[in-house]
């Protein structure tokens, strides 16, 4: 199926069972993109969960989807790679309705499952970044840091430089005002690495060393 070729040429066809068969001609329609009149068909048959769910996902059925996967991921044995694989189709499902820590929780399931691909880590990144943004905005710059330390690989980018030398400057004045002059030093010191030059923050800098002696 990976190569491309025809499943049912293939001599090993005629010696699987007719699950077996259903099963595969499921996953050959997924893999080779096939029409969506034949992957209608195709899911009306006995598949298991896995494969309906992806069929369903494929067929734009969120709500089969959704229950086919979940099932999956409940199911106490289900292999561990599948566990993984649903878990990342839900993560992609809640984060196409707006639910995103939700699908947060679901990626970083799917990746403790033993799931790992470049497009995991970038949609962990990305909505890592997406919530620590929220979180910065609504208050809680350390909760927008613990997010950014989950984050499976760095985002490169002057947005993303500006939002970590604010967050910076956030938590550095949050310690001063509680007379924690190592960590406002820490928080000062990392925006100063990270580029930000203005004469508060060498204004700051400076009454950090001085109360750290």
């Amino acid at each position: 199926i990976e190569q491309k070729k025809a499943l049912l040429k293939d001599p090993v066809w005629a010696l699987l069972s007719v699950r077996e068969q259903t099963q595969l001609r499921a996953v050959d329609a997924l893999v080779k993109k096939k029409a969506a009149s034949t992957m209608r068909q195709l899911s009306a048959q006995p598949l298991d969960p896995m494969w309906r769910g992806l069929l369903a996902l494929a067929l734009k059925d969120p709500t089969t989807a959704r229950d086919n996967l979940q099932f999956v991921v409940d199911k106490p044995d289900a292999p561990t790679a599948w566990r993984g694989i649903a878990q990342y189709y839900l993560g992609v499902l809640d984060a196409a309705a707006a639910q995103f820590e939700s699908a947060f929780s679901h990626w970083r399931a799917a990746q403790e499952n033993g799931m790992a691909s470049r497009h995991l880590e970038q949609n962990l990144a990305n909505l890592a970044f997406r919530l620590a943004v929220q979180a910065q905005q609504t208050g809680h710059p350390q909760q927008a840091v613990d997010l950014l330390e989950q984050m499976p690989m760095p985002l490169v980018g002057q947005h993303y430089d500006d939002f970590q030398r604010q967050l910076d400057l956030e938590l550095a004045y949050q310690a001063a005002q509680k007379g924690n002059w190592a960590e406002a030093l820490a928080h000062w010191q990392h925006s100063a690495d990270m580029g930000a030059d203005t004469r508060s923050l060498t204004f700051n800098l400076a009454l950090a060393y001085q109360h750290t002696e």
